[in-house]
């Protein structure tokens, strides 16, 4: 699971642009998964021939708002109100290095994301009820959100780790990650790199920071550790040439923003695992994504929890 909200930054957060993310994931390694799994995430790989590693299914939703969340009216040069409900399908190649010391693994990632922006993604209603229980002020301007209209993307990122050392205990790695994104809501490309250092550190490729995610690192392990905790920061750059969230609906007019093509973000955070279950967060700071934007980027919180059945 995993929980994304701009209160989760640390102080600096507000309600105003990526607004609260949450989602499920459901993982099903290749040992453990059923045959029609199996068969769907090999199918995904048909040139490769190594068994696919495993299939996760998820289901998300995310708020976007501008930033003044009190205008009934927002301001033409604010991001639109949207909401997005969406499922998704992921499958994972990964290839293990024989050297465990060294351990240049390698794991190419396929997903596929479907889903619904506009009124009946329930963004409104959501955010309402949420505010409602924590004793918020209602916010005001969603009369004016994105349409409906359904969102399909297909992303693909490629994760490498490039680096490793191992003691007996303690241990550091450096992981690459390559892909992009083909559709609605986001049509992408991206690059990035993560250092991670700590105790017990596990042979996977990191967490999952989940807004606009090429894909969805899952845990899928070559082996793993009893305990451990490690602190990892990282960098992704994005060249994007579509954002729904930003230049508004594809197939009819809407609010939009004039959308900065090129965006950064920057992270640090832990994570910690304990037998089956594994916590981590993650700092976000992003760089300005639309023209208008008060130049002073925006940070947000991701929260994850994850339990292993075996």
């Amino acid at each position: 699971m995993l929980v994304e909200n701009d209160s989760l930054g640390l102080g600096r957060g507000s309600d105003g642009n990526y607004s609260n993310g949450t989602r499920l994931l459901f993982a099903m390694p290749r040992d453990e998964a059923p045959e029609w799994a199996r068969k769907v995430a090999n199918g995904a790989f048909f040139w490769s021939r190594s068994p696919a590693e495993a299939l996760v299914l998820s289901i998300g939703h995310h708020i976007y708002t501008p930033e003044d969340t009190e205008l009934r009216d927002p301001l033409p040069t604010d991001r639109p109100y949207a909401g997005w409900l969406y499922g998704g399908v992921a499958a994972y190649n990964a290839r293990w290095d024989e050297d465990a010391e060294a351990a240049r693994d390698k794991q190419v990632v396929l997903e596929l994301v479907s889903g619904i922006v506009g009124p009946h993604a329930y963004g409104e209603e959501l955010q309402d009820l949420a505010h409602e229980l924590l004793g918020f002020d209602e916010v005001q301007g969603w009369d004016h959100q994105l349409d409906d209209e359904l969102t399909l993307m297909l992303s693909s990122e490629v994760q490498h780790r490039v680096w490793r050392r191992m003691g007996e205990h303690f241990g550091a790695d450096a992981i690459t990650h390559l892909g992009g994104s083909a559709g609605t809501p986001y049509t992408m490309a991206g690059v990035g790199a993560d250092l991670r250092v700590g105790i017990g550190l596990p042979r996977d490729f990191g967490v999952s920071i989940n807004e606009p995610a090429l894909v969805t690192t899952a845990a899928v392990r070559d082996e793993a550790e009893e305990h451990s905790l490690y602190f990892f920061t990282g960098v992704r750059g994005r060249g994007i040439a579509w954002s729904t969230f930003l230049d508004g609906n594809l197939l009819q007019d809407s609010a939009s923003v004039e959308r900065i093509p090129w965006v950064a973000d920057l992270d640090a955070g832990f994570a910690w695992a304990h037998g089956r279950w594994r916590i981590h967060y993650a700092f976000v700071y992003r760089t300005d994504e639309f023209e208008g934007e008060q130049g002073n980027g925006h940070v947000f919180g991701s929260l994850g929890l994850s339990w292993t059945a075996n």
